[in-house]
């Protein structure tokens, strides 16, 4: 069974050694993306296992909470 990772990222070009990792893992599906508000489209709409969110501290707390205000 594959898991689902979805990354929200606003910056197009980044590396990340951590990605890097999550790239070699075989049985991990991801997918970055780079607005809250494709997000959440994709949250509200596939079945996603994982969803982290990359950038400063404090704006990345601020969209992980507004992410998860769409859900109940």
């Amino acid at each position: 069974m594959d898991i689902r990772l979805l990354i929200l990222h606003p910056d197009p070009v980044f590396s990340d050694a951590t990605l890097t990792h999550v790239y070699a893992m075989e049985q991990v599906e991801s997918r970055i993306v780079r607005t809250l508000s494709d997000a959440i489209y994709i949250l509200l709409r596939e079945n996603v296992d994982l969803f982290a969110v990359e950038g400063e501290t404090a704006v990345a707390i601020e969209q992980a909470t507004n992410a998860r205000q769409h859900f109940p």
